[in-house]
């Protein structure tokens, strides 16, 4: 996320996380955000994004060092320093096992609130224009005549 940093409480984090582009890529910040509206955790009023109550409800659950960025910006400099060879990948690999296993351990059991079985928010996939592509035979229709739109006719001139 980029900005993520105002959110850090660590500043020798806070400091890494402002040189660089924040946490994670584009492509996964637009598909963990996408995520979070289908299962509810997000809904959007106007521009704004805002948490549901299912949202706020996960996040009372966690304990509070599974709620800040600073976690997740630890274990992104752990990476950048794996990716320039200054560290082994089983150096983080081994205490984030423990790590996630106490605040898995540690998290609240809450009842969150049932998804609606209508839900305003969900996206809708576009529909397809139809092209001549798709009105192409195929199996099913080989042998038989295309569906063709009706002809244009031209007005009768006077």
């Amino acid at each position: 996320m980029t900005g993520i940093a105002r959110f850090v409480t660590d500043p020798a984090l806070k400091g890494i996380l402002k040189d660089t582009d924040g946490i994670g890529t584009e492509a996964t910040r637009a598909g963990i955000i996408e995520l979070l509206f289908r299962r509810d955790y997000l809904t959007r009023d106007k521009k704004s994004i805002l948490a549901t109550a299912k949202g706020k409800a996960l996040i009372a659950a966690l304990p509070q060092s599974a709620s800040t960025p600073d976690m997740t910006a630890h274990w992104e400099c752990k990476l950048s320093a794996i990716a320039q060879g200054e560290q082994a990948y089983e150096d983080l690999i081994g205490p984030l096992s423990l790590e996630l296993k106490q605040l898995i351990d540690t998290a609240v059991p809450v009842d969150l609130p049932m998804q609606a079985a209508n839900p305003t928010n969900k996206f809708k996939a576009a529909k397809r224009p139809r092209t001549k592509a798709r009105n192409a035979p195929n199996k099913s229709t080989k042998g038989k005549k295309p569906v063709r739109s009706a002809k244009k006719v031209a007005p009768k001139q006077a």
